[in-house]
């Protein structure tokens, strides 16, 4: 759970493998080596600020930019390559060099630094908490004495300030999904409150993410033989397998210069131009058939921002125009049929990894 909203601190007691340097009134040290069922991210050196994730079992940089990045484990104080030496809690040798640079130019009277939101493993002296949300995570506090100049206290850290809606450049991929302000449906974007039948001549990139799995769909065939007239809408078409009727549809729309059109069921196949479509009784002769139109259901969300309710919407472009959306909401319900799109990560398929991650965890758990 991120220390950021809880009381729980990461327990050194924990990490089994881990040798314990030192454990007295002065402070607690482990050391972190290679080969001891876990992995150091590349990049580690002597004051970055490091967190432990379980889920790829690696330890690698924090950084107050998330509440799960903002975890802490401790402070590295000497090293540049493995084995490490990381102090958990108390006295460190914190590198001057590190130090200096942090207070230069700052306000006087700096004594608390803070893990940065900016730089992965670095510190700051100064938050501005004017800027919106923002993590803060005290880490060390500057305490000369003997040869140490610092003390790691990672107190719990916590998030304040709000998190206002404003105009932001989504890129999603076409055929994504987001949540923004009702009212901002143009031709970029559409309104996924309700079921849609797009064409796919319109939509062709859209399409190609939904296909014609998701509900009915139309298919236009074009006909070379056979008498077209108006009275062919409403009726049912088909083609006939071992005198068997296959492939049942719905004529929707013809056009008598040489088109038909049928509603079908979703994923059916499209009709084989080798053999005839019959209309009712009447039959056709047609030289190709295509999709010409396709579903997509509807996102079901229940979600406010200042009393105003949320909408879903579907990228239906790959330029899209900067639409405003709310950069935090709580949402009660979310039910997403294809995909969801948070910072160009398909959250679908990530918590699809994440459990094949969990379970194989839970393996190694049961076996000790």
């Amino acid at each position: 759970m991120p220390s950021c909203r809880s009381t729980s601190n990461q327990n050194t007691r924990v990490f089994a493998p881990h040798v314990i340097l030192q454990q007295d009134t002065t402070r607690l040290a482990i050391t972190l080596e290679s080969g001891q069922g876990y992995t150091l991210t590349a990049g580690l050196t002597a004051g970055d600020v490091i967190r432990y994730d379980p889920i790829d079992l690696s330890y690698k940089k924090s950084k107050a930019d998330t509440e799960i990045n903002a975890e802490v484990l401790g402070v590295i104080e000497t090293g540049k390559q493995a084995p490490y030496t990381v102090v958990v809690y108390g006295s460190i040798r914190y590198p001057q060099e590190k130090i200096n640079s942090i207070i230069n130019g700052a306000d006087g009277g700096i004594d608390i630094l803070f893990l940065d939101d900016q730089v992965a493993g670095g510190l700051t002296g100064t938050i501005d908490l004017t800027q919106g949300v923002k993590i803060v995570k005290p880490v060390m506090q500057l305490a000369p004495h003997g040869t140490y100049n610092g003390i790691i206290t990672n107190y719990i850290g916590y998030k304040t300030g709000s998190a206002p809606s404003g105009s932001a450049s989504l890129a999603p991929p076409t055929g994504g999904v987001i949540i923004g302000q009702s009212g901002l449906d143009n031709k970029y974007w559409l309104n996924l409150s309700e079921d849609q039948t797009l064409s796919t001549g319109d939509y062709p990139a859209v399409y190609q993410i939904y296909g014609k799995d998701y509900g009915p769909y139309s298919e236009t065939v074009t006909v070379t033989n056979g008498t077209i007239t108006s009275g062919l809408v409403g009726k049912q078409a088909y083609q006939l397998v071992n005198n068997i009727k296959k492939l049942v549809g719905t004529v929707t729309a013809v056009n008598i210069s040489g088109t038909i059109t049928v509603q079908k069921e979703a994923s059916s196949e499209l009709y084989d131009s080798t053999n005839s479509l019959y209309v009712d009784r009447a039959a056709f002769s047609f030289s190709d058939s295509s999709v010409s139109s396709f579903f997509v259901p509807k996102v079901t969300i229940n979600a406010e921002q200042d009393g105003e309710s949320l909408v879903p919407y579907i990228k239906l472009y790959e330029n899209a125009q900067t639409i405003s959306v709310p950069s935090e909401l709580t949402i009660n319900q979310l039910t997403a049929e294809t995909s969801l799109i948070v910072n160009s990560v398909d959250v679908g398929a990530k918590l699809a990894e994440l459990e094949v991650k969990i379970n194989q965890l839970n393996s190694r758990v049961s076996a000790f």
